[in-house]
């Protein structure tokens, strides 16, 4: 079987992405696969829209979850071929998904090693996992919250504790927080760059997402 990664779409621009289930890969998805916002809107996975709706992305999604199951070595050897040729500057981990082991997890730690040209950007509610990890300098990890859960404040100051920055989604931008330009200019990740250059602002800034 072979993995499925996608060269673009409407959001990233032309940029390499790739993406498992969603929900079923995420084993914290409790706190997003459904949601109530401040003001009583209700909303489901942003992921879902685009599985439930195209044949072909649920069928790519649910391959890649199955190989990485069944056979991560298989899946890492196929990730490595893919990133030799790949011209692109920047990568999205998990569009949909997340890391759903520690092994899982480990693959992708070592592929951005071997992969030093490219700059990888992954959202993550599996916060345990990365205390006290060492992550390589080429992987940007954002921890991510909704509102319906914990304050802004709550967010930022745990991800400042463990290292990181959040991703923060709610109905109105909190202070200490920039509202994602692609959701307010219509401009695309590739365009923007903006949660890859988080790390490196002068002060803790965290990444506001209206809920979509």
């Amino acid at each position: 079987m072979n993995i499925s990664v996608s060269d673009k779409n409407a959001k990233l621009g032309k940029m390499g992405n790739f993406s498992l289930p969603p929900v079923k890969s995420c084993p914290n998805s409790k706190t997003c696969a459904v949601f109530v916002t401040k003001d009583g809107k209700v909303y489901k996975c942003y992921a879902e829209r685009p599985y439930n709706q195209y044949d072909q992305t649920e069928a790519a999604w649910d391959r890649n979850f199955a190989i990485a199951q069944e056979n991560l070595p298989e899946m890492e050897k196929q990730l490595l071929a893919y990133f030799k040729s790949y011209n692109g500057y920047l990568f999205r981990i998990h569009v949909s998904g997340d890391f759903f082991d520690k092994e899982y997890l480990q693959m992708w730690l070592k592929i951005a090693r071997k992969t030093k040209h490219v700059k990888f950007l992954v959202f993550t509610k599996m916060y345990g996992w990365f205390h006290k990890q060492i992550l390589p300098e080429n992987l940007t990890v954002l921890l991510s919250f909704m509102e319906s859960h914990v304050t802004p404040e709550i967010a930022m100051s745990f991800a400042q504790g463990m290292g990181k920055l959040p991703a923060y989604v709610a109905t109105e931008r909190p202070e200490g927080y920039i509202t994602c330009p692609e959701q307010t200019a219509g401009i695309t990740c590739v365009q923007c760059k903006l949660c890859w250059k988080l790390p490196e602002l002068k002060r803790p800034v965290g990444v506001h997402f209206f809920p979509h």
